[in-house]
């Protein structure tokens, strides 16, 4: 019997996840500029075949290690349209926030990075996680769960805005607070 497809696997709810554009965040500037998220593993190609999460986990799994398959099937068919997306710098900075705008797609015109969505930037900066938190996850790709961590990172976004206004001059936080 075959897994869930994408379309049967309903979900209510806004999600939040938090992203690295590739190691201490060196894709960020041209991730935000273009209103994109990206991931690597470039060599499987385009994944957007795959109808069941149990298809795309067997073909991924193959390639990849279990933490690097599991980001990369949350990329193609966990993360929608709407969803948050903290952006992180190592383990103790945010560096923006966004709203997924996109389903999954390919792009093999691109040099790298080649698995892709499209994002709406709401705003960019550098804010550090206080020393009393949790680092954050040192994954490319996590989603972020319970309510209470989602809420100290809007916070600590939004505090920095308070202090210091937008570092995106078109980015809004409509709907974030």
């Amino acid at each position: 019997m075959a897994g869930p497809t994408r379309a049967d696997k309903a979900r209510t709810g806004k999600r939040y996840w938090i992203y690295a554009p590739g190691e201490q965040a060196k894709h960020w500037d041209d991730f935000s500029q273009k209103g994109l998220m990206a991931l690597a593993w470039d060599e499987l190609g385009d994944l957007s075949f795959y109808e069941t999460q149990e298809e795309l986990h067997k073909v991924v799994r193959g390639q990849l290690t279990g933490n690097s398959s599991r980001q990369l099937c949350d990329f193609v068919q966990e993360v929608r349209e709407g969803d948050g997306v903290f952006v992180k710098r190592g383990t103790k900075e945010l560096i923006g926030y966004g709203e997924v705008t996109s389903g999954y797609f390919y792009d093999a015109e691109r040099s790298e990075y080649r698995q892709l969505r499209r994002v709406n930037w709401l705003t960019t900066g550098e804010w550090q996680i206080p020393e009393d938190w949790n680092k954050l996850p040192r994954q490319t790709l996590t989603e972020l769960r319970g309510e209470e961590r989602v809420r100290q990172y809007r916070a600590c976004l939004i505090l920095e805005r308070v202090r210091h206004g937008p570092r995106k001059p078109s980015g809004s936080l409509k709907g974030f607070i």
